[in-house]
């Protein structure tokens, strides 16, 4: 089963550390990592590790970030569109305190995935049976216009699309709600916390249910719950003691498919998914384990 996967690339700088900004300090990091990230290279990493074959779509900069980033999908075996930028690679820096608990620098304005075009896309000499979007990707108006192109393309084709909307970046960025409302449209299943799908308008979600999509809700650490026209399911969050819940979100959508597409069965689904993304929070970084 091939799957496309189309958002963002970053690099992550994490900081763990006891950060209190009421007073000026020189803090010692307990822990910190520099790494490949972004919500397209995290699913893509977590999907490949879980045992799907995922197809990696978005320009990668030419800086030495960039660089790094080659070098890591490389290592990987990962298949991806050789697309490069002369514009920055996205830096994230995030700070977590000891409960795991973060805050987020981005600096992802005019960065090198907004070059992501429909004429470099159909430059791509292969069908796909799905098609994974990350919202994080349509922060500017050029990557909308780019990404909701190619959408209608793959979904006249037959391809099954999934869609992460991921509101917590592009939140307040000028068209796109808008554009995640014509993504939802051509999308099966549609991966979000609460809050995320409350940006929804009220009877978008309703009217989704009546045209059979699925709509996966994340809780964190109080589980996950699906909707559908068939199925009002829930389970229960997992303890564990969280590290770093980075990347946590991704790696869930990326355990949920891999199930789903094996067995096509919601509820397994969901149940694997909260466990696996649980998990993937005990270390810094990206960490997915299938033998849990």
């Amino acid at each position: 089963m091939k799957i496309l996967v189309i958002g963002e690339n970053a690099v992550d700088i994490i900081i763990r550390a006891n950060i209190d900004f009421s007073k000026e300090e020189n803090v010692f990091p307990e822990e910190k990592l520099i790494t490949p990230a972004g919500t397209g290279i995290n699913f893509s990493v977590a999907s490949l590790q879980l045992g799907l074959k995922p197809f990696y779509f978005c320009p990668i900069s030419t800086d030495e970030f960039g660089s790094s980033i080659l070098q890591y999908l490389e290592s990987l075996n990962l298949q991806f569109f050789k697309a490069q930028s002369s514009k920055p690679t996205p830096l994230i820096i995030t700070l977590l305190n000891d409960e795991g608990v973060r805050n987020t620098i981005a600096m992802i304005r005019d960065t090198s995935y907004t070059d992501i075009s429909f004429e470099s896309f159909k430059g791509i000499n292969r069908e796909f049976d799905f098609a994974y979007i990350s919202g994080g990707i349509i922060t500017e108006r050029k990557p909308q216009r780019e990404v909701l192109k190619i959408v209608k393309h793959l979904f006249e084709r037959g391809t099954k699309i999934f869609f992460d909307p991921q509101f917590r970046i592009g939140k307040g960025v000028e068209g796109f709600l808008d554009t995640c409302i014509k993504i939802l449209n051509y999308a099966q299943i549609i991966f979000g916390n609460e809050s995320e799908m409350n940006e929804f308008p009220e009877d978008l979600i309703q009217k989704g249910i009546n045209k059979e999509k699925v709509f996966v809700y994340k809780r964190g650490k109080n589980g996950a719950k699906v909707l559908s026209k068939s199925i009002n399911f829930e389970v229960n969050g997992v303890e564990v003691k969280a590290k770093d819940t980075t990347g946590a979100g991704d790696i869930f959508n990326a355990a949920f498919l891999k199930e789903y597409l094996k067995n096509g069965k919601i509820k397994e689904s969901l149940d694997f998914a909260n466990i696996i993304a649980a998990f993937s929070t005990i270390r810094l970084g990206l960490f997915v384990s299938s033998k849990i």
